[in-house]
């Protein structure tokens, strides 16, 4: 019970934080800054412990360039976040390669995959191309978090079939469908609250996060599981580490970012 009380306080502070830094562009980009900082570090330890070896400093320099640029300039050209979203998507063979001699191959980078993907979460609430836009910020957020809530009621309630059991036993396709559908519910309910954009954008967005959260998940899984560790860290209470909580976001952030930009030029 004590430990279902930490976790549940932890993770209320963590949801304040996160809502509350989206109202401006400076305790958002402050945010990013900390939680992607400590996110990084975590990143970069897992790293070491899966090949062994420790790696140059200097992947933070364009970590620290990704969340500067929106205070320099607001407009990014519409082929870059398309570029990012197919960057991403080849993310998937780390997770589809099981041979381990293709692993450092494979592994996501510090640039490749952290630092692009703040690139894309700095941006993401200037995609619309109105200035910053906190709902921008929230939407993605809310619909992560609705994903993973109802993903894991499905799973208890109706999961049979395990979705990959070497990298999270407790996935199931049941339970990533039945997340799915209520979070492009979701998606429609906080088009109804907040107004922006359409409902068939809210909807496929949700779809999108759907497939984008699970991906952020077993990519993470799967580093951990290389690594032999249970938790990216523990500064989280009941919820292990930064990279923990933003691995879905991770993730995310870059098909948002790209599915915005688009939908907005339409």
């Amino acid at each position: 019970m004590r430990e279902l009380l930490i976790r549940a306080a932890t993770g209320l502070v963590y949801v304040i934080i996160i809502l509350g830094s989206a109202q401006n562009p400076y305790s958002y980009g402050l945010m990013l800054f900390v939680f992607g900082g400590l996110a990084f570090y975590e990143f970069q330890r897992l790293r070491r412990g899966i090949l062994n070896k420790t790696e140059p400093g200097f992947w933070s320099i364009p970590f620290l360039i990704a969340l500067l640029l929106p205070f320099i300039t607001e407009s990014i050209p519409y082929y870059v976040p398309a570029l990012i979203t197919g960057w991403f998507l080849y993310q998937l063979r780390f997770l589809i390669g099981g041979n381990t001699e293709y692993i450092p191959m494979t592994l996501p980078h510090p640039f490749g995959y952290l630092a692009l993907s703040l690139f894309a979460a700095s941006f993401l609430p200037y995609s619309s191309g109105n200035g910053f836009q906190s709902w921008a910020v929230i939407g993605p957020f809310i619909l992560i978090w609705a994903n993973d809530t109802f993903a894991y009621l499905s799973g208890k309630l109706l999961g049979r079939h395990k979705m990959a059991p070497s990298l999270s036993p407790k996935k199931t396709w049941e339970g990533t469908i039945g997340g799915a559908i209520m979070t492009a519910f979701a998606g429609w309910g906080f088009y109804a609250w907040s107004g922006e954009m359409t409902i068939g954008f809210w909807v496929i967005l949700g779809l999108l996060v759907s497939f984008t959260s699970t991906i952020g998940d077993l990519i993470e899984s799967k580093m951990k599981r290389l690594a032999g560790v249970k938790d990216s860290g523990h500064l989280l209470p009941g919820h292990g580490g930064f990279f923990d909580r933003l691995d879905s976001f991770i993730y995310t952030a870059p098909i948002a970012y790209f599915w915005l930009t688009i939908y907005s030029l339409l």
